[in-house]
């Protein structure tokens, strides 16, 4: 665990509300990432509330309760329940601080073939710098040929 603890404040994870649903009294913000790109095992499956910034476009003042889902056909992509925003909306960023156990070590990528998420690495000196950009994975599903015709 003393890697965890190490890492734990090194990263930062951004995503965009991509919807929003409610059901009774029940809110969900829909974002498009999800599970394969921020794991909170580390937090007794998303019961606990991690450090969340909200870039809103328009701010309220009032606040309501929001279970923050991922965008995979799995009921189990939930990051964080009860997360509480001021007027949250389609667009808006919502940045999860204090993941670098959780993120890019951790998440299971591949999962479903879904894209990886862009990395970038911060430095006091040199600022931001492109690590890896968005990149699909179901390439690595297909069948290859080479120039004689023959499957790799």
């Amino acid at each position: 665990e003393m890697g965890r603890f190490f890492v734990a404040s090194c990263g930062s994870y951004i995503t965009r509300v991509a919807d929003l649903k409610r059901n009774h009294s029940n809110n969900y913000c829909i974002v498009d990432g999800g599970i394969h790109h921020l794991n909170y095992f580390g937090q007794t499956l998303a019961m606990k509330l991690p450090v969340i910034a909200h870039t809103a476009q328009h701010k309220s003042g009032a606040t309501e309760d929001w279970t923050i889902c991922g965008s995979l056909c799995t009921t189990a992509d939930v990051i964080v329940r009860k997360a509480p925003f001021d007027n949250l909306q389609i667009g808006d960023l919502l940045t999860f601080y204090n993941t670098g156990a959780y993120s890019i070590t951790e998440a299971p990528y591949l999962f479903l073939s879904r894209a990886m998420p862009t990395v970038l690495l911060y430095s006091a000196l040199s600022g931001p710098c492109l690590a890896r950009p968005l990149s699909d994975t179901y390439t690595l599903n297909t069948i290859r040929r080479t120039e004689h015709g023959k499957t790799n």
